[in-house]
């Protein structure tokens, strides 16, 4: 009889260490899952502001391949002024942006 008294309170032991032990692996997939998530989050935020920024020059030079009469169209350099003119703004939308704090 003093066997199985041992025998039942070392296998009360394991469980109970089975338990913590599960629980404290399910804690550290949790935290692992948590941080995966916040560095996807992050890149996804920078991948979206970098294609706001990129968007910018993308729709003035789409309007400025159109065949029809244009601003500048007839002044020198009005291509390197439209070029100017909108790589402006995306720097200003960047700046915008790291100031808001997004960046």
């Amino acid at each position: 009889m003093g066997y199985s008294v041992s025998i039942e309170e070392r296998m009360d032991t394991l469980d109970s260490l089975v338990r913590a032990y599960n629980k404290y692996l399910s804690s550290l997939d949790t935290i692992i899952n948590n941080n995966s998530s916040f560095q996807l989050n992050n890149i996804m935020k920078m991948l979206t502001e970098l294609t706001v920024v990129l968007t910018i020059p993308t729709i003035t030079y789409g309007f400025w391949g159109i065949n029809l009469k244009l601003p500048f169209q007839g002044v020198p350099y009005g291509s390197l002024l439209v070029i100017v003119i909108s790589l402006l703004i995306s720097v200003l939308v960047w700046y915008w942006l790291k100031k808001k704090k997004s960046l």
